[in-house]
């Protein structure tokens, strides 16, 4: 138990330190480079502020503002000016600075009031939209823009002549003004910080849509993707206002309806991705409840004009802070239940999907002052922490994929081993089956002969031969049974080796076969006169010299088997061992396939032969034969001793 709770507590750290991380990267990045701004109450408070080093924040607030009326900057200076109604849709911001003559300033602030036109010291510097008094004529849009211009005097006038027919209410956004090299700078970083975020937004929503189309297919990745792709969108709309660079033509409608939307999806597609990465399964309540919400806004923002939908963005944005906190509880709550908070990547998951909850709701109650708009950070951060995380996922699947098929493979070549063991065993009882047939029938006909000696009365020297040859074959048959014995317990023994003489082994192989030969009127002559002394398993050899002689004498009738052994004429160590007959002889079709295993052509099981060469070539000698119009001839060689026999 403690050790999991260090391994958890280990877990929790390293997660926090992951985020401080990339929390601080994109500060010294984005907002680390902006220039530090403050707010003035009114005008003459500038003379107050170095401009060269801090800029300053304009407001409303803190010039003349006069609802119901655009004034030209002539409309001023004659003294026509005077408050309309406020009701109306538009109005003129007027605000006179002091500030040092041929000195060159700059001016930064947004459009967010849908139609707008800048006037300094009389000349129109701005211009976004189309301002007029006349809904008909009034075009809006909105964009950042950023002003230079000199001095003419000690003070410069700027007026602001806005107008917001196409939304429930409008307002000028906050200006802020300094010397020219502290806004281009400003304009610099903002450039940057907007490249920055966007890109790496878009460049993590191909990435992963990628890695969803063409690796394993994960729901996770996909919405991921579409998470990354949303944020991305509502970004270039909302917050750095350069859609319209990338969509010149997009009128500001649509633009406007498309902010709400990809706002909204943005959240639903994080609580999708949520769930996916940490394999949970929504109740159905959840899903229809969640699916209903979220659709019946987006119907709503779609189908609805934005002078309608805007008067209920208050309304909006507190169903959806609602719809994240239940959200977020949900997850949580469901990843504790499952005992999924053990691990590193359902923790970023959870505090990722807390700390976007968090921010959405900081920023819905921080909207009409913006102190608090820190989204596009909280968004980096929940890409980059996510991200990490689902490529760590996707090494642990590979890594699990690889040991998956290395067990396979093991599995598969056990099998193989199996398989192949099962198939040597198999043979090997088929060997032993085969084996045994033989001292079978010299015990069968050896008794058979000595039945008959014994109804006769007639007991001699032959007889007790016979009884000695059904005791050594019975001795045979016993050794044959005790290594099938071993096999079946697994034992392994090695081959025992012997030096003996050839002509011994020839004589016992005669006294077997001589009973099977004469069935069919044959007779076995030995020949091992020159043959030096061998080193073999004797009683491997002679199972050797007994096949052949039983596959001469099918073949053989009223001949001669002959068995002859001598020294190899090649020089070597090697003794040559023949077995021949005057039978029919072979085929040239079937000498090719002798020794092959199950091949015969007397309807035998044709393990015979094949069981020769087996027992030859294991102890390092080969096996041929030859056939002729005088019948077969079969040679095989065995190792000699060290010195010839005399």
């Amino acid at each position: 138990m403690n050790g999991n709770v260090r391994r958890n507590a280990k877990t929790a750290f390293v997660c926090v330190l992951f985020i401080i991380i990339v929390s601080l990267f994109f500060y010294l990045l984005t907002a680390g480079t902006m220039p530090e701004y403050v707010d003035i109450p009114s005008a003459d408070k500038i003379a107050d502020v170095d401009l060269s080093k801090e800029g300053v924040g304009i407001d409303i607030s803190s010039g003349e503002y006069y609802t119901g009326r655009l004034y030209m900057p002539d409309d001023f200076e004659k003294g026509r000016i005077s408050q309309g109604n406020p009701d109306d849709k538009y109005a003129t911001f007027r605000i006179v600075l002091p500030l040092k003559k041929g000195v060159t300033y700059g001016l930064y602030g947004e459009t967010a009031t849908y139609a707008q036109q800048v006037y300094i010291d009389g000349k129109l510097l701005s211009e976004v939209g189309k301002v007029s008094d006349n809904a008909e004529e009034f075009v809006p849009a909105t964009d950042r823009y950023t002003l230079y211009f000199t001095a003419q005097a000690d003070t410069a006038e700027i007026i602001i002549r806005h107008a917001w027919f196409n939304h429930r209410t409008g307002t000028i956004q906050k200006l802020y003004l300094a010397k020219a090299p502290l806004i281009s700078a400003n304009d610099r970083a903002q450039t940057v910080c907007d490249g920055l975020i966007a890109g790496t937004l878009l460049a993590m929503a191909i990435f992963f849509f990628g890695m969803f189309l063409l690796g394993n297919r994960k729901r996770s990745m996909m919405w991921f993707s579409l998470t990354c792709l949303t944020a991305a969108l509502h970004y270039l709309i909302y917050e750095s206002k350069q859609i319209g660079v990338l969509f010149p033509y997009l009128d500001w409608y649509t633009e406007h309806k498309l902010e709400y939307i990809t706002n909204i999806l943005y959240f639903v597609f994080i609580l999708l991705y949520a769930f996916a990465a940490l394999g949970l399964r929504p109740h159905k309540h959840f899903v229809v409840t969640s699916v209903c919400s979220a659709g019946a806004i987006l119907l709503f923002y779609i189908f609805t004009p934005s002078t309608v939908y805007t008067h209920f963005t208050v309304v909006a944005g507190a169903v959806m802070a609602v719809y994240l906190i239940l959200s977020s509880v949900y997850i949580c709550v469901t990843a504790v239940k499952h005992r999924l908070m053990g691990y590193i990547d359902s923790i970023i998951v959870c505090s990722t999907v807390v700390l976007t909850t968090v921010v959405y709701l900081i920023e819905g109650l921080t909207y009409f002052t913006k102190i608090f708009y820190i989204r596009s950070y909280a968004t980096i951060l929940f890409v980059f922490c996510n991200a990490v995380m689902l490529t760590i996922n996707l090494s642990r699947t590979e890594r699990r994929l690889d040991e998956s098929k290395q067990r396979e493979s093991q599995v598969t070549h056990m099998n193989e081993t199996l398989e192949k063991l099962d198939r040597l065993k198999t043979d090997f009882m088929h060997n032993i089956a085969h084996e045994m047939k033989t001292p079978l029938t010299v015990m069968s006909g050896y008794a058979q002969l000595t039945e008959k000696q014994i109804e006769k009365n007639v007991v001699n020297d032959e007889t007790l031969s016979n009884l000695e040859t059904i005791s050594s074959e019975a001795q045979r048959l016993s050794d044959m049974v005790t290594k099938l014995l071993s096999v079946s317990h697994n034992e392994v023994t090695a081959m025992e080796l012997s030096r003996f003489a050839a002509r011994d082994v020839l004589s016992d192989a005669a006294a077997v076969c001589r009973p099977i030969l004469a069935k069919h009127g044959n007779r076995l002559v030995t020949r091992a006169d020159n043959c030096p002394d061998i080193i073999a398993n004797r009683e491997m050899l002679l199972q050797v010299l007994i096949n052949l002689a039983v596959n001469s004498g099918k073949h053989t009738e009223n001949g001669t088997v002959t068995f002859s052994a001598e020294k190899s004429a090649d020089g070597d160590n090697f003794a040559v061992f023949t077995v021949s007959d005057t039978g029919t002889g072979i085929s040239r079709e079937a000498l090719a396939h002798l020794f092959d295993k199950g091949y015969s052509t007397d309807g035998g099981n044709g393990l015979g032969l094949y069981i020769c060469r087996d027992i030859i070539e294991s102890t390092g000698g080969k096996i041929t034969a030859d056939s002729s119009e005088n019948g077969a001839v079969f040679r095989f060689t065995v190792p000699c001793g060290k010195e010839d026999a005399k």
